[in-house]
């Protein structure tokens, strides 16, 4: 779960422009918006009564990549479940002096700088409203938070029920090893559900312009600037695996149960564009297949 965009340097002016893109979609509400993320937890919960078949109160949940706030963590540790979060970054649900450095030095002075600005102006909003609309206790000051990497977790084999992963395994530079570690971890009867942003679809690039594509807006990157000119590359690692590369990893190391892919940006993708982009080694699934979720069982 590298931060650091891998082989390419990064200029000041697409790291400011990335930084403020951020930034706009906090105050559009398209991230930090805690109705969407309770939406989303909907989901989890669904995943667990369906699949695993245990009752979240009884559940050992494991979150990996689970963000500076570990929100989801919270929510599962309101419902009562036993439940861990893992993640590079440094937990900033509280803002010290202390945590500041503590960010600095493990994850570098930009990220705490945008930690801090972030949680000014928007973590504590966020907070208020995620505990007002949930209708249990959301506590953030008793959650199980580890700093570690998805490819060497500390837990022992087979301790969990449940683990998710949304929207992390596209920065791992390892992702047969964090496969192989979310098996591992995942008891005989679990149920992991793992969401992949995919690198080849219009918005895989993390250009926050293309984030989302149906939407009517004016954007200096062009569509698919990344498999092409690449003018605005990511601020984050990426590892540039396609659809069939995932499909392969999760057949190998764990038992797949149901795949779900979630297409976008069709409505951009021009006879030209996708015979540039064919020229390039990507097929049509690869331009339109923005996201894909992967519904495990335990391989033994």
């Amino acid at each position: 779960m590298e931060r650091i965009m891998a082989g390419q340097k990064i200029s000041f002016l697409n790291r400011i422009r990335s930084s403020f893109n951020i930034f706009s979609s906090y105050e559009k509400g398209y991230m930090g918006n805690a109705q969407n993320d309770i939406e989303v937890h909907k989901v989890l919960l669904q995943c667990l009564s369906e699949h695993a078949k245990v009752d979240v109160a009884e559940a050992r949940i494991l979150d990996i990549g689970c963000g500076q706030l570990g929100t989801q963590v919270a929510l599962f540790n309101a419902d009562g479940a036993d439940v861990w979060g893992v993640d590079l970054e440094v937990p900033t649900f509280t803002m010290t002096p202390a945590i500041f450095l503590w960010v600095c030095k493990s994850n570098g002075l930009e990220r705490a700088i945008k930690s801090l600005i972030r949680h000014i102006l928007f973590d504590k909003a966020y907070i208020k409203n995620l505990k007002r609309l949930y209708n249990k206790t959301v506590a953030f000051n008793s959650l199980y938070l580890r700093i570690q990497s998805a490819t060497s977790l500390s837990f022992p084999d087979a301790m969990f029920d449940f683990i998710y992963s949304s929207y992390v395994f596209e920065h791992i530079d390892d992702v047969p090893k964090a496969v192989n570690e979310v098996n591992r971890v995942l008891k005989n009867n679990g149920i992991a559900r793992v969401l992949i942003h995919l690198f080849p679809s219009l918005s895989g690039g993390h250009n926050l312009e293309w984030q989302f594509p149906d939407i009517s807006k004016a954007r200096k990157a062009m569509p698919w600037d990344h498999l092409l000119e690449n003018k605005f590359p990511a601020n984050a690692f990426l590892n540039k695996l396609r659809l069939h590369d995932y499909r392969e990893i999760f057949n190998e190391y764990m038992k797949i149960k149901e795949e779900i892919i979630i297409t976008k940006g069709t409505s951009h993708l021009t006879l030209e564009l996708e015979a540039k982009l064919k020229k390039k080694g990507f097929s049509r699934e690869d331009m339109i297949s923005e996201q894909a979720i992967f519904i495990c069982g335990k391989k033994k």
